[in-house]
């Protein structure tokens, strides 16, 4: 079942009280650990400018530190399995806080706390947080996510009255988008994805982040799903992607080049 991304009770980020540093250039640092592909040059307006955020466990460190700018369209973060993309992910959408460093969003003068950054932010693909329940049907998917993002005083269309058009077209592309009574166990690999992602897509966020791309396990599916992600980046809202791989060959079909990023030299002690 679907339930509301936490906002207003994360502690305060300490992102905010550190001490003030030079902005860092993504393309000099030397403790970058997200190198920009050179056909995708960092945006003049950027949507998020993270300057050397980093993640520590018990067991060593997640991630970091993580230098890079992300601009509008699609960006998709390449690591392997155990690098602490979910993390980083979750950290730039506000659901997770950094130990160390400063995120920005937009040209903002002043470093985003998590609060700041869930009020433009929505995420997708986390099993944990936004996994489906097979059972129930997709028009009554989305009328229990509506149930959360709009007005308490919204009175809910009935699931028969849903515009699926509205809610998935956007998002769907090219891809058939399935009927409101559709159950969730029926939908192909790429519509339970993208319906994931409509969903995160209803409360009109800047920018979407959706974790490891290479669990739609078809490379088929993959591709709609990129080509679909890649025509929804287009209409003002980024879309951020993890992969556990990187596949040229996929991202060439694409109507344009997504922005590479490569997550490296992450370290575990």
């Amino acid at each position: 079942m679907l339930y509301p991304a936490p906002d207003g009770d994360v502690i305060e980020n300490s992102l905010a009280d550190t001490t003030p540093v030079d902005r860092v250039d993504p393309a000099k640092a030397a403790e970058t650990t997200l190198l920009e592909s050179p056909q995708a040059p960092a945006p003049d307006t950027p949507v998020l400018t993270v300057e050397r955020i980093s993640l520590s466990a018990e067991r060593g460190r997640v991630y970091g530190p993580v230098t890079l700018t992300i601009g509008d369209g699609l960006t998709i973060i390449v690591s392997e399995e155990g690098t602490g993309k979910t993390s980083l992910m979750l950290t730039l959408a506000g659901r997770m806080k950094a130990d160390d460093g400063r995120i920005f969003i937009g040209d903002a003068a002043a470093p985003a706390r998590p609060r700041d950054l869930q009020r433009v932010s929505q995420i997708a693909g986390f099993d944990d947080i936004d996994l489906l329940d097979d059972s129930v049907s997709v028009a009554k998917v989305i009328r229990e996510r509506l149930s959360y993002v709009l007005p308490w005083w919204t009175i809910l269309p009935s699931p028969a009255a849903i515009d699926l058009d509205t809610v998935c077209g956007p998002v769907f592309g090219d891809v058939p988008h399935p009927a409101g009574d559709d159950l969730v166990r029926d939908l192909t690999e790429e519509q339970r994805m993208l319906l994931r992602v409509a969903l995160a897509g209803l409360s009109s966020p800047r920018f979407i982040a959706i974790d490891d791309i290479s669990q739609v396990r078809s490379a088929r599916a993959r591709q709609e799903v990129l080509r679909a992600l890649e025509l929804y980046s287009q209409t003002g809202v980024a879309v951020i992607c993890a992969s556990a791989s990187q596949d040229d060959a996929l991202y060439a079909q694409l109507g344009s080049l997504p922005t590479l990023l490569h997550l490296t030299e992450v370290t575990h002690s």
